[in-house]
């Protein structure tokens, strides 16, 4: 599946490097958390980021986006609604529920 990330990823090197999206992130804990569990929860193949061309997604991204994760965003609150949203996504069965999920995952609180 190829996901339409928007800003949550800002280009195909910024898995590697995250301070290029860190320096504009509106919450860093919350984007590290959400840049994981969208591609693993949609089992992305490829991305298309905000500001660059569509990249393919590792095994080697994943390990690094899973071990960029803070504590806090994988707990609490924030996982409940997590859960909520994205069973209800997949309910939906449309090929955009990826770019819905990168909206609400950016900018819940």
């Amino acid at each position: 599946m190829s996901c339409i990330e928007g800003d949550l990823f800002e280009n195909g090197a910024d898995i590697e490097n995250p301070s290029e999206w860190q320096a504009v992130s509106h919450d860093k804990n919350l984007q590290a958390g959400s840049r994981y569990k969208v591609v693993k929860q949609f089992s992305v193949d490829f991305i298309i980021p905000g500001h660059g061309p569509m990249f393919p997604l590792t095994a080697d991204h994943l390990t690094l986006l899973q071990n960029q994760q803070s504590p806090s965003s994988s707990s609490g609150v924030q996982s409940k609604y997590h859960a909520v949203v994205m069973n209800a996504l997949q309910l939906l069965g449309i090929s955009a529920t990826a770019i819905f999920a990168t909206v609400l995952f950016q900018y819940w609180k």
